[in-house]
């Protein structure tokens, strides 16, 4: 009888050393600390396909359920050459913890005309990235070109000069 006492006040004790180390006891969950899921990442504008022209911002939103640490972009090295340059962090990333506006800025004109690629990440606080791939945009900022191939001189215009 003496020894199930002893094994009922350690089991009391323990009993109650876990209890008190709980935050809130009836919540169900690992806690807040855990980061469960990956960030999202989104492009409000400007929309995929767009003809791009001079310097162009793109804006779009990031979200964790924990915290959005940085937004990055990455275009192709050349317009159709489908090889990428380096991941860099956007232009703009705005404060927040959990929900972040971006922007960044791209000057088409350094650019050759053409269809170009990009990729989009996010990260979190716990390093889980979200990959939004290959949006498609076209750049044209040369002006369209006139050739007039008929008539091949002025003097062969019958009807110059005849009022």
């Amino acid at each position: 009888m003496k020894k199930k006492a002893v094994v009922l006040v350690v089991l009391s004790v323990v009993l109650g050393l876990v209890i008190s180390g709980c935050d809130n006891l009836f919540q169900v969950g690992l806690g807040e600390s855990v980061d469960v899921e990956a960030p999202r990442i989104s492009i409000a504008s400007p929309t995929a396909a767009t003809w791009l022209k001079g310097t162009v911002t793109f804006t779009g939103k990031a979200q964790d359920d924990q915290r959005v640490e940085k937004v990055e972009i990455q275009f192709e090295s050349l317009p159709g050459s489908s090889q990428y340059g380096p991941w860099r962090s956007v232009s703009s990333l705005g404060s927040g913890t959990t929900e972040r506006t971006w922007s960044h800025n791209l000057d088409t004109t350094t650019l050759p005309d053409g269809t170009i690629r990009f990729n989009m990440r996010v990260t979190d606080s716990s390093d889980k990235e979200t990959l939004l791939s290959e949006r498609v945009y076209n750049i044209d900022n040369n002006a369209p070109v006139l050739l007039v191939r008929s008539p091949r001189d002025i003097a062969s215009v019958t009807g110059y000069n005849s009022y």
